[in-house]
């Protein structure tokens, strides 16, 4: 099990901590956390239960973000800026 971590303040915005524990580059445990607003609260989980169980790649994740993107409107962040940290932990 691999254990991945980003915390980043978005600029004129908010705090997102973003952890991920993937299993042979499988999606085990998704968290994102910070003091930001996403609504519906039931859309963003569905959002994180997809991202759950996918393979670790960026075709994977653009699509579960393509997907949600119209579904779940955020305050205090963007939904390009929680990309933006799953493409930076691509990188370690």
């Amino acid at each position: 099990m691999r254990h991945l971590e980003m915390s980043k303040k978005i600029v004129g915005g908010k705090y997102v901590k973003i952890e991920l524990d993937l299993d042979n580059d499988i999606i085990k445990k998704v968290l994102i956390s910070g003091d930001f607003f996403a609504y519906p609260i039931e859309e963003f989980e569905n959002f994180l239960n997809t991202l759950r169980e996918i393979k670790f790649t960026v075709k994977e994740v653009e699509t579960v973000f393509k997907e949600y993107e119209e579904k779940i409107v955020f305050s205090g962040i963007g939904i390009n800026d929680l990309k933006e940290m799953f493409f930076q932990l691509f990188k370690e």
